[in-house]
């Protein structure tokens, strides 16, 4: 999911760590940038969507959790994804 995000996305890590189905508004993702500030609007490609809809383990806030069912930082997610 981790790379499926960040591909499909194009976000830095600060961002994609909090992304999470609040986060999706008619096939969108609108989200508010941790760095400018700004408010994206962001068409979610089909193959995203379909590894989105796949999720049955995840009911948090957040669509990346760490191990023990909490949201990633932004550090932990690098040195996570690092480790992969």
């Amino acid at each position: 999911m981790a790379m499926e995000l960040l591909l499909w996305t194009d976000q830095r890590k600060i961002d994609t760590v909090h992304l999470g189905p609040q986060h999706v508004c008619d096939g969108k993702f609108v989200i508010r940038q941790t760095k400018t500030g700004k408010t994206l609007i962001l068409p979610i490609a089909p193959q995203l969507l379909a590894a989105l809809q796949s999720m049955t383990d995840n009911d948090g806030s957040c669509f990346l959790m760490t191990e023990w069912g909490k949201p990633f930082s932004a550090k932990g997610f690098g040195n996570w994804f690092r480790k992969q």
